[in-house]
């Protein structure tokens, strides 16, 4: 897909996908999916995945991106939720 860019100032717009009826960035999108297909995982581990050390926090991060997409969710009956002892895991109607 070409990048799109803004009329009025001609930065690039963000690529974004569709992810239940929301859109998302890929990283964004990536994470629920990810979420979705292995329940249980930790910020900790998510970080490890997702920046391979290229951020010094990055379960920090994860769980800043897994508030963001609750956000974005909200209203669709679908969320992330994450237990002390059993990880992330999606919730809710499936996407």
């Amino acid at each position: 897909m070409a990048t799109q860019f803004c009329p009025e100032c001609h930065q690039p717009l963000p690529q974004l996908e569709v992810v239940a009826g929301v859109r998302l960035t890929p990283l964004k999108a990536s994470l629920l999916e990810f979420i979705k297909t292995h329940p249980g995982c930790t910020s900790i581990e998510l970080g490890q995945r997702f920046y391979e050390r290229k951020i010094r926090h990055p379960a920090n991060s994860i769980r800043s991106h897994i508030y963001q997409i609750n956000d974005a969710l909200d209203g669709t009956g679908v969320r992330i939720r994450g237990d002390q002892f059993v990880g992330y895991h999606v919730v809710g109607s499936s996407i």
